[in-house]
């Protein structure tokens, strides 16, 4: 499900999922149904390299990653997923962040409703590149 949604190669991956599993500053909830995984998401705690451009988002934790089954969706559980992504953030940092395509108006709409507001369009990820050449940084404080 991981790769089907967000690319890459299956061992990036698989070492990804492992360090999220292991890492203290980063998360993975899977939603499944009868065995079954449905859906994901990833949270972690992102640091700057010192040499980063000055348009590099800020330093802090993200949601990183959600992804349900297009046979479960509008069903509540990214919601739910991202409901205990922030539940755990919020035992660690004063405020989440999150960035998703601008066009992505699903997205947008489900963080708002959980405190999120958009900061910026003019920013950079290491690593991400938006379809369509833009994207957005929104930040949720606790």
């Amino acid at each position: 499900m991981v790769i089907s949604r967000a690319g890459g190669e299956h061992e990036a991956r698989v070492q990804q999922l492992a360090a999220d599993l292991t890492d203290p500053d980063r998360g993975l909830w899977v939603a499944d149904r009868g065995g079954e995984v449905v859906g994901y998401g990833r949270a972690h705690r992102f640091q700057a390299d010192p040499d980063a451009p000055p348009l590099t988002a800020p330093d802090g934790y993200y949601l990183i990653g959600l992804g349900i089954a297009e046979e479960c969706r509008r069903q509540g559980l990214g919601r739910a997923i991202t409901r205990a992504r922030l539940e755990w953030i919020a035992s660690r940092a004063p405020e989440a962040w999150y960035f998703t395509n601008a066009r992505n108006e699903i997205s947008l709409r489900l963080h708002a409703e959980l405190g999120f507001r958009p900061v910026t369009q003019d920013f950079v990820f290491p690593g991400v590149e938006f379809e369509g050449g833009l994207g957005v940084l929104c930040v949720a404080q606790f």
